[in-house]
């Protein structure tokens, strides 16, 4: 997807003119990887924002498989999706919780993003 050989050549520029390297990029996408067991399945519910962009290259680059919702799904539809696919993951904005699954963990580049996965 991104050609990691560019170093610290600008892969992205936020709305805030945030300068975001390859090299970071690639950084920050090995640090989400390391939070998901190989075979999960990851729903993203995406805004539009650095922090979407980078959990979409991670899942990418890492080959993890994805499904991605509009931030403005409503909650029965989310619900009905949760219940028929059953994610392991879902990466969030949002403080709700999620019915059957707990807040797992925080990674520091993805700021307002939350990481709830599946109770056992």
């Amino acid at each position: 997807m991104f050609d990691t050989n560019y170093g610290e050549a600008i892969a992205i520029l936020t709305d805030s003119n945030i300068q975001i390297s390859y090299k970071d990029l690639l950084e920050a996408s090995i640090e989400i990887k390391q939070a998901l067991p190989s075979g999960s399945l990851v729903l993203l519910i995406a805004d539009n924002s650095f922090e979407s962009i980078l959990i979409y290259y991670s899942c990418i680059r890492h080959k993890i498989p994805l499904m991605i919702l509009s931030h403005d799904t409503d909650d029965d539809q989310l619900d009905h999706i949760k219940s028929n696919y059953r994610p392991n993951f879902i990466f969030s904005k949002s403080t709700n919780t999620h019915n059957g699954y707990k807040l797992n963990q925080t990674i520091s580049s993805l700021k307002d993003f939350k990481i709830f996965s599946q109770k056992k």
